[in-house]
């Protein structure tokens, strides 16, 4: 079996290495992973059959992650669990319980509690997801709406950030262009700079070949015009390669530069 472990702690790899001799598995390989992107980023060479994330040390991340798995074939019997060394908010169980997390450790690896789901889904695997009651709130998952918990993943640059998105319209091939807002897990909040431009393409048209500069990154997108009563967004064909993990990074920017300030 094989592990991806998300921390930068050299302490939690010892522990889970602990469990796992203990229960007589020292041949499986775990891979440890100090940041997060890193950890993504190789997810599709590995092919683990558990990720153990970190969610006291990132706690936005591994949301990210969970639309680029969608992406990788052979992921789909994955088991991912967050461990924390203190209690997890009620909102983020929620959220987890909603992204089909299998299992959330409150007391930190070295605990009796960690030992114990650790054991139950190695047993188990592959099988069902396990949720021990007393360490998620038993709510049902209907009752949360997956594009909020979703859209809680947002990057919004501040005012003096540029972030340029051009594109050609699919009739004309004039140049479109405009304001960015936010930018979500799959799409793209956009203000055009002339509404008229977009005033002719409905509701689903493809744009082919978008190009979205930030800071020193290029990338290039296929975007669907996706209109709503509130907002005009614009969503992403196939976020996974390149855009997931750089809203992964710049999310981690963000978190580093709040807590250095």
């Amino acid at each position: 079996m094989k592990i991806i472990l998300v921390s930068p702690e050299i302490a939690d790899s010892e522990h889970v290495q602990t469990i796992l001799d203990n229960f007589g598995r020292s041949g499986d390989m775990l891979f440890q992973y100090h940041h997060p992107l890193k950890a993504i980023d190789n997810i599709e060479e590995i092919l683990p059959d558990l990720v153990l994330w970190s969610h006291s040390d990132f706690p936005r991340h591994w949301k990210t992650m969970i639309p680029y798995l969608e992406g990788i074939e052979g992921t789909s019997s994955m088991k991912l669990i967050l461990y924390s060394h203190s209690k997890i908010g009620q909102a983020e169980i929620d959220k987890a319980q909603t992204l089909k997390v299998d299992a959330i450790i409150q007391q930190g690896l070295s605990s009796p509690q960690a030992v114990d789901i650790i054991d139950k889904l190695l047993v188990d695997m592959p099988g069902d997801a396990i949720l021990p009651p007393s360490d998620v709130a038993e709510k049902p998952a209907e009752r949360f709406d997956m594009n909020r918990v979703l859209n809680s993943v947002r990057y919004i640059p501040s005012k003096s950030e540029s972030i340029q998105l051009t594109m050609s319209h699919p009739v004309s091939l004039k140049i479109l262009s405009g304001r960015v807002t936010a930018l979500d897990l799959d799409s793209i909040k956009f203000t055009p700079a002339k509404s008229d431009d977009f005033a002719n393409l409905p509701d689903g048209t493809l744009l082919q070949k978008c190009h979205l500069r930030i800071r020193e990154h290029k990338l290039q997108l296929d975007l669907k015009i996706k209109i709503t009563a509130d907002n005009f967004d614009l969503a992403i064909q196939d976020p996974a390669r390149e855009y997931l993990p750089l809203l992964t990074q710049l999310l981690d920017e963000e978190n580093k530069d709040k807590n250095d300030s």
